[in-house]
């Protein structure tokens, strides 16, 4: 929500909009905002998942062990208000929830 806000910096050397702004290509990867704020919302944060997982395969350490078995990526997200835990499909490429 923060990086998709045109809210002033919470700090004048905006430590926290640089760090932000690493979600870049994430929303290069989703459709334009909509009529539903919070459905865009929840699609940024899926591919933002979806980008930290893609980042992680870039160091070489995690390549290999990844591509030998010896490690396996998952992607989740946890709805902080609604208390749901939804995990990343690898085979279907959505989030489902848990249990």
């Amino acid at each position: 929500k923060a990086f998709a806000s045109d809210d002033a910096p919470l700090t004048s050397s905006d430590f926290i909009g640089r760090w932000m702004r690493q979600v870049t290509p994430a929303l290069e990867a989703i459709a334009a905002p909509k009529a539903d704020r919070e459905a865009y919302l929840r699609q940024l944060e899926f591919a933002s998942v979806e980008l930290s997982l893609k980042n992680l395969m870039t160091f070489p350490f995690v390549k290999s062990a990844v591509e030998a078995g010896e490690l396996k990526l998952h992607g989740a997200y946890f709805g902080v208000a609604s208390g749901r835990l939804l995990v990343r499909s690898e085979k279907a490429g959505v989030f489902e929830p848990v249990g």
